[in-house]
C-alpha cells in the first residue's frame, strides 16, 4: 500500500473531526497524524474552530431569528387585531342596517284603509314605526298628520297581520281629519315646523299648507270640511 498524501489526510480531517470515518479510514489518519506534524496542527485547528467560532456565529444566528419571530408575531397579533376590528364595525353596520335604518313607505303602499267596524285607521303593510303629529289641540283644529317607514328587519319578520294605527270613533274623540304625509315633508312631522312659529294664526297657515300636499285618508262622517 502507497503511503498516504498529507493532501489526502486534510481532505479527511474534517469528517475524522467529526468522527464520521470509517474505522479503517480514522486508522490511516491516525498513523499518519504519528508521523507529521503538519497534520496534526491542521487537525488540532480544527477541532479547536467549531468551539471558538461557530458557537458566536450560531448565537448571532439565533439572536437575529429571534428577532424576527418577534416582529412577525407583533405584525401578526396587529393583524388579527385589526381583521377582528374590523369584523365588529361590519357586523355593527349591518346589524343597525338591518334593524334600525328605515325608510318611507309612500302612501299608495302603506295599504292604510278604515277597520271593518269603521272605529279605526288600520294597515295590513308591515311597518316599523307610526309617526303622527297634530300641530293644535283638537278642539281648535282637529287634523292628524302621519306616515309609516319600515326597516329590513321588520319586512323579514311581518306577521303579515293587521294592526291598529289610530282611533277614529267620533263618539269617543274630537279627531276630524287625518291626512298622510308626503316624503318631502315628513320631516316636519318628526321634528315638529320649523321654530318659532309666533302665533295660532301662523301655525294653522303651515298647517294648511300641509293639507295641500297631503293624502286625505280619513274624515270624521259630521265634519263640515269638504
Amino acid at each position: 500500500m502507497s503511503k498516504i498524501t498529507c493532501k489526502v489526510v486534510q481532505d479527511l480531517l474534517p469528517l475524522y473531526v467529526d468522527e464520521v470515518l470509517s474505522d479503517d479510514s480514522i486508522n490511516i489518519v491516525d498513523e499518519h497524524l504519528d508521523t507529521c506534524e503538519q497534520c496534526t496542527q491542521f487537525a488540532e485547528n480544527l477541532k479547536e474552530s467549531p468551539v471558538k467560532i461557530q458557537p458566536a456565529e450560531n448565537a448571532d444566528e439565533a439572536a437575529a431569528l429571534k428577532k424576527i419571530k418577534k416582529k412577525l408575531s407583533k405584525k401578526q397579533i396587529k393583524t388579527a387585531a385589526l381583521t377582528a376590528l374590523g369584523v365588529i364595525v361590519l357586523a355593527a353596520g349591518l346589524f343597525y342596517g338591518l334593524v334600525f335604518m328605515e325608510w318611507y313607505i309612500p302612501y299608495d303602499e302603506s295599504a292604510v284603509c278604515l277597520s271593518d267596524d269603521g272605529r279605526a285607521l288600520v294597515t295590513a303593510r308591515a311597518h316599523y314605526c307610526c309617526y303622527g303629529a297634530s300641530f293644535l289641540p283638537y278642539e281648535e283644529d282637529g287634523t292628524k298628520f302621519f306616515y309609516l317607514t319600515t326597516t329590513a328587519f321588520s319586512e323579514l319578520t311581518w306577521n303579515h297581520e293587521e294592526s291598529g294605527l289610530y282611533n277614529v270613533d267620533s263618539d269617543t274623540t274630537l279627531l276630524k281629519e287625518i291626512y298622510y304625509v308626503p316624503r318631502e315633508y315628513a320631516h316636519i312631522i318628526k321634528d315638529g315646523f320649523p321654530m318659532p312659529i309666533a302665533t295660532t294664526e301662523e301655525r294653522k297657515v303651515k298647517i294648511e299648507e300641509l293639507k295641500s300636499v297631503s293624502v286625505l285618508v280619513w274624515q270624521a262622517p259630521d265634519s263640515a270640511r269638504s
